[in-house]
């Protein structure tokens, strides 16, 4: 397993652990239901972090749904928009 997979590995156990009290796609676009999988989303693409602590910042991480993540993902604006408005 290479570096780069450990840290994501170890990043994606303790935000699953640190953010599990949220129920909630904390983005909720207009077009979103609610009802969607619960997904780790970041403000950066992931080749940006290059550690466990900085893939794990509570500035840098949000509960989306799976429907607003996927939105997220090809829009870099909208994404730092959604994270200044629920992370300052």
């Amino acid at each position: 397993m290479g570096k780069k997979t450990e840290i994501n590995n170890k990043a994606y156990e303790i935000n699953n652990k640190n953010l599990s009290d949220i129920e909630y796609c904390e983005a909720a676009l207009s077009t979103c239901n609610g009802f969607c999988k619960r997904t780790i989303a970041h403000r950066k693409k992931r080749r940006f972090y290059n550690s466990v602590d900085e893939l794990t910042n509570p500035n840098e991480v949000a509960i989306i749904g799976s429907y607003c993540h996927s939105v997220m993902e090809k829009d870099p604006k909208l994404t730092e928009e959604i994270f200044k408005r629920i992370r300052g």
